[in-house]
């Protein structure tokens, strides 16, 4: 019933659920996820700050291993990710697949997400975790909290959004309709057999 509430939306439904001494603020769904993961995944940050507020885990992780913070880096939620990180979160934990919060940052190939990095950091956040898959990125890394390692990951990020620009600018110039509405592609083609 909590998750019901919660996926749609019914702050009022919520609270009366919560005030019952019977509710359990981290009960799980069918799939694992706890009340606090599902307002993280429905990017409500008011919900989000209601369940903290009952005393929701932070840290309770789901089938997958992944935390709500893990989910709001992942979908580049940095409101609510910044929130749980200020209520004390562990920035450290990783879901079952060894995938971290900073490898979560990265992978949401998202500008917005790169300023999360220093909170992550300032919050206790250690590289140790993540020296497997820095490596594998050729990021060649001593495990410190070094100017020069934070450099060298903010590059790499830089380095694949840039990337996600161009093959997305290709992408659209390829499939958008020109003056003679046609798209460049079939114009090629008409060139070619035409």
């Amino acid at each position: 019933m909590l998750h019901l509430a919660i996926e749609n939306g019914d702050y009022d439904m919520v609270e009366f659920l919560l005030q019952d001494e019977r509710c359990d603020v981290d009960i799980v769904n069918e799939i694992g996820q706890s009340p606090l993961v599902t307002a993280v995944i429905m990017a409500d940050l008011e919900m989000v700050k209601l369940l903290v507020k009952a005393g929701a885990d932070l840290d309770l992780q789901d089938i997958s291993g992944k935390t709500a913070l893990l989910h709001a880096l992942g979908d580049c939620n940095v409101d609510i990710a910044e929130y749980l990180i200020n209520h004390g979160c562990d920035v450290n934990l990783v879901d079952s697949l060894g995938q971290s919060a900073l490898y979560s940052v990265i992978n949401a190939l998202d500008f917005k997400c790169i300023k999360i990095v220093k909170k992550l950091l300032k919050a206790g956040y250690t590289l140790e975790k993540d020296k497997v898959w820095m490596e594998e990125e050729g990021l060649d890394v001593q495990m410190t909290h070094s100017t020069n390692i934070i450099t060298k990951i903010f590059r790499k990020i830089a380095g694949k959004l840039h990337k996600l620009k161009v093959h997305q600018i290709t992408a659209a110039t390829l499939n958008s309709p020109q003056q003679t509405g046609m798209f460049p592609m079939q114009q090629r083609i008409l060139k070619i057999y035409g």
